[in-house]
């Protein structure tokens, strides 16, 4: 989970300077916009070849929920 927490921060130009735990509710920061979804959809395919679509990463509400989803899929 640290890692992808990691991968996120690295990722997410928005989410470089934040607190980001597991339990953080990613989709209600201030921070999300459709960049920053592109950029995590890009980082999934890229760093942990998965396919996830869009809708399914907005459905999930904190990282630990995107991280699971993330795992399910490679």
């Amino acid at each position: 989970m640290e890692k992808f927490i990691a991968d996120l921060k690295e990722n997410v130009d928005a989410f470089e300077n934040l607190e980001l735990r597991a339990g953080t509710n990613f989709t209600a920061l201030e921070e999300w916009d459709s960049i920053a979804l592109l950029s995590v959809m890009s980082m999934i395919a890229f760093s942990y070849r998965a396919n996830v679509k869009n809708e399914e990463i907005c459905a999930c509400k904190t990282v630990e929920e995107l991280y699971n989803l993330v795992k399910s899929r490679q």
